[in-house]
């Protein structure tokens, strides 16, 4: 065998082995973000879902709505008018990767793929928030609607935040951390404005993150259900020797 065809195939079995590692390092890179963020998204959803449930427990909405607005009153700028910049950072995390991607920082997914990861986050997202939202009837800290449980703003920061944070979690941790001090400080905002109590804000941030975790278990398997596989012909004939 020449040289140069032995150099071809070193190259082709050493690529394949890297792409190989390099899906298992993914695989148990979301593993392990399932077994933290799961329980933790769960633990979350429990605590605001008592805050409305359980007899006692409200005082935590009410006592921490009064500290925030009694800040907001006396240390609050625009003398403690709402500040709405929520209303648009609560899309900053999800618009993140597309605007880093097109920056050339390098991410898990490809542009197909982040959108579609997206969307499915968004319908799960919002198949959740909607329902709970007409069915828990909470009322909101200063209007009559009661559509307060969970906050749909803080649901939307942290299922980008979450899919920012995995798409660039190996190449560019810092994305993460920024994505999530965005949705925290939406969750925050939604308090500030007095739109969302505490227990609303944390089913919300729960609701997202599990959301995007959802998406990047689902994806793969229904592309799965679109792509051709390939098929192995396993039939042959036999032709006798004459």
């Amino acid at each position: 065998m020449k040289l140069k065809n032995i150099v071809l195939l070193l190259l082709l079995v050493t690529s394949t082995i890297c792409r190989g590692q390099q899906v298992d390092s993914i695989a148990a890179a979301d593993r392990r973000d399932n077994a933290v963020l799961l329980p933790l998204s769960a633990t979350l959803a429990l605590a605001g879902t008592l805050t409305h449930a359980i007899d006692g427990w409200e005082v935590i909405n009410l006592e921490t709505r009064e500290m925030v607005q009694q800040w907001r009153s006396e240390h609050g700028p625009m003398d403690g008018a709402p500040l709405h910049f929520d209303n648009y950072l609560q899309l900053a995390p999800a618009a993140a990767p597309w605007v880093l991607k097109w920056a050339g920082v390098e991410s898990r997914s490809s542009y197909r793929d982040l959108f579609w990861i997206e969307a499915e986050a968004f319908l799960a997202y919002n198949l959740v928030v909607q329902t709970v939202k007409y069915t828990a009837h909470v009322k909101r800290p200063s209007s009559w609607a009661d559509n307060s449980f969970p906050s749909g703003h803080t649901a939307t920061a942290f299922w980008g935040a979450e899919i920012a944070r995995t798409e660039f979690r190996e190449t560019a941790p810092w994305v993460g951390v920024c994505a999530y001090a965005a949705a925290t400080l939406t969750g925050f905002m939604r308090i500030y404005n007095d739109r969302h109590w505490l227990g609303d804000v944390m089913a919300g941030a729960a609701v997202g993150i599990a959301s995007a975790r959802f998406a990047y278990w689902l994806h793969p398997r229904l592309m799965s259900c679109f792509e051709p596989q390939q098929v192995v012909d396993t039939s042959y004939s036999y032709s006798p020797s004459l």
